[in-house]
């Protein structure tokens, strides 16, 4: 049924159970079917399951509802469903990507967790499969990144076949990656709506074995810490300017905002409006050019962030726009996680 030539035995399982449902409800496998299954897989440890329990997806989903799709899941008879079953068009085109989606995330064998890419892209176009994902504000690049960070934290029967060599192997290159997925299984996931609201807008480090990529984490650093010294220095100046030479000053307090939340042009254009704003009220000239400085560090290193990012995610196309969007879906699930720990209605998985 898959249409990858090289497929894990978590993947064939899952699928198998999708076809089985299906059968059961005498119908075509359809994209709902397959993203369910890979959403309520049985196997905890797949790297689909250990995915979504990284961006904390499971503290949305009630437990009693996982607890019912295991329930009716165990009483299929998998072996019994014909294997030359159905499937609706839309199934067969979300099948037809799981190579695209394994060539993104630079493996070699296609998962369970390249399945579910490959239907969430279908949800965006589709209202009421993407309930299912809405809630927990979780996004495709959100996905790719959490996928390629626990590449070598799955199961073995989720493993990329590369990964498959023996232990004492005489090749490093041919023995498999030491996992750890017994206790990824445990307290995983975000406990806190900030680092949901967060996880859009901070590089990863799951592709840090490039030489590139760490020589540009490193980059960053450097020059965040010259923006944090030269910010420092200009907020030092516009407090002595307030209490020395005019209080007008303080309209420079409000000129660094976050590049997360504003594009370069309207920042530069708030920048030109203080100035001559405060020129006007006979602050000194010299905070203008402090602030311009502060602006240019602040949109040279958003242009480091958005470099990591793009890595991140296996996209070099990502802009700032598909953050800032990204950046308001995760705040909005962080919104309705604080709400659910209000009303005790959050999972504890």
């Amino acid at each position: 049924m898959p249409t990858s030539s090289r497929t894990t035995a978590a993947l064939d399982h899952c699928i198998a159970v999708a076809r089985a449902r299906a059968y059961d409800d005498e119908c075509d496998v359809d994209v709902e079917y397959l993203l369910l299954c890979t959403i309520f897989s049985d196997d905890l440890t797949c790297r689909a399951r250990l995915t979504l329990r990284g961006l904390g997806f499971y503290h949305f989903m009630e437990e009693v509802v996982v607890a019912e799709f295991a329930a009716t899941t165990a009483k299929l008879n998998i072996s019994a469903t014909p294997r030359t079953m159905g499937r609706t068009m839309e199934a067969a085109a979300v099948l037809d990507r799981l190579a695209y989606w394994t060539t993104r995330t630079g493996d070699e064998t296609a998962d369970t967790v390249h399945l579910l890419l490959a239907c969430l892209e279908h949800c965006v176009d589709d209202e009421e499969l993407a309930q299912y994902i809405k809630q927990s504000g979780i996004t495709l690049r959100d996905v790719v990144r959490a996928a390629m960070t626990v590449r070598y934290y799955v199961s073995p029967t989720d493993r990329q076949a590369r990964a498959r060599g023996p232990i004492l192997s005489p090749g490093r290159s041919a023995r498999p990656a030491a996992h750890h997925f017994e206790n990824l299984t445990k307290d995983l996931g975000p406990r806190k709506a900030r680092s949901i609201s967060l996880r859009s807008q901070q590089a990863g480090t799951a592709e840090l074995g490039s030489p590139v990529h760490l020589y540009l984490v490193r980059m960053h650093l450097w020059w965040h810490l010259a923006l944090g010294a030269v910010a420092l220095i200009q907020l030092a100046a516009v407090v002595v300017v307030m209490f020395t030479v005019s209080f007008w000053a303080a309209i420079w307090l409000i000129a660094p905002i976050p590049r997360a939340k504003a594009p370069v042009s309207l920042r530069m254009l708030l920048i030109v409006g203080l100035t001559v704003g405060s020129l006007l009220l006979g602050t000194p000239w010299w905070l203008a050019i402090g602030a311009f400085l502060v602006a240019l560090l602040i949109t040279i290193e958003g242009r480091f962030a958005l470099l990591e990012v793009r890595a991140d995610v296996a996209d070099p196309m990502v802009g700032p726009r598909e953050l800032r969007r990204d950046g308001r879906i995760n705040a909005s699930a962080a919104n309705w996680f604080h709400a659910m720990k209000a009303t005790g209605k959050l999972a504890a998985q």
